[in-house]
C-alpha cells in the first residue's frame, strides 16, 4: 500500500480515536505509527541504490520496483512479531501512547497485507530471515509495497 493511503487511513484513525476517547495522546500516537514506520522503505532503497550505484529516483522508490532487481524485501519495521510485542505493552501499561502505537501499527500491516502481493506470513520478520529475504518466497507476484 502506498504511503500516501497510510497517511489518509492514519488521519481516519487518529481522528476516530479521539472522536471516541477524546486523547490527544492516543490520537496523535495512533495516527503517527499508521504510517511512520514505512520508513524502512527508504533506508532499503538507499542501501539498494549505495550498493548498485544507481541514481535514486522516486519513481523507481515509489513503484518499489527495486524489490524485484534486487531479489530481496527486507522492510524491516514490517513485522507481525512486532505487533504481538506492542498490543502486550499496550495492555500491561495502558498507557495511551503504547495504546495508539499499537492500533496504527495493526492498520498498518492489516492494510498491507491486504493491499500487497505479499502472503500473511511474509509480513513475519523470522520467516523473512529464514527464507535470506527472497521475494519469491515472500511475495505472491515477486511485487512488495
Amino acid at each position: 500500500m502506498t504511503p500516501d493511503k497510510h497517511i489518509v487511513s492514519g488521519i481516519i484513525l487518529g481522528a476516530g480515536a479521539y472522536a471516541i476517547t477524546g486523547n490527544m495522546t492516543l490520537s496523535a500516537a495512533s495516527f503517527l505509527s499508521a504510517f511512520m514506520c514505512d520508513i524502512d522503505h527508504a533506508i532499503e532503497y538507499g542501501m539498494y541504490c549505495a550498493r548498485t550505484k544507481v541514481k535514486p529516483t522516486l519513481k523507481e522508490f515509489s513503484s518499489g520496483e527495486y524489490f524485484a532487481k534486487k531479489d530481496t524485501i527486507c522492510v524491516i519495521f514490517h513485522a507481525y512479531e512486532y505487533l504481538v510485542a506492542l498490543i502486550i505493552a499496550a495492555i500491561i501499561t495502558r498507557y495511551p501512547v503504547a495504546v495508539g502505537i499499537a492500533m496504527g501499527y495493526a492498520l498498518h500491516l492489516i492494510l498491507d497485507t491486504i493491499g500487497n502481493d505479499c502472503t500473511f506470513i511474509g509480513y513475519c520478520i523470522t520467516y523473512r530471515i529464514k527464507v535470506r529475504f527472497k521475494i519469491g518466497k515472500i511475495c505472491v507476484k515477486n511485487m512488495a509495497g
